[in-house]
């Protein structure tokens, strides 16, 4: 198997079965320029985690969705953004690329 396809599966599996990825390209998709500050997600997991694991959970989904092609991460600006190239429609589950 093609790194490119299992990518492909990764990405839909992630979308599906993790909650907070497709909170994060839910929240990208509503951007005006497709570019959130990830300091606000991290914040929303502060409401629920302790700050160590809230950063532990933002590190790994960040690592999950850069993989995953779902969405880059700028560290330098603090910004992540749409990967547009390989969106998906989360009203499918993220079973399919977005038209």
């Amino acid at each position: 198997m093609q790194l490119d396809e299992e990518k492909t599966i990764f990405r839909r599996v992630a979308i599906e079965h993790i909650s907070l990825l497709r909170h994060i390209v839910r929240e990208l998709e509503d951007a005006p320029t497709h570019t959130i500050e990830a300091e606000g997600v991290l914040d929303d997991l502060e409401h629920s985690f302790s700050g160590g694991e809230a950063r532990r959970q933002f590190e790994t989904a960040i690592d999950w969705g850069r993989y995953a092609k779902l969405f880059t991460y700028d560290d330098n600006a603090g910004e992540l953004r749409l990967d547009e190239e390989h969106r998906v429609d989360l009203r499918l589950g993220g079973a399919e690329p977005a038209k």
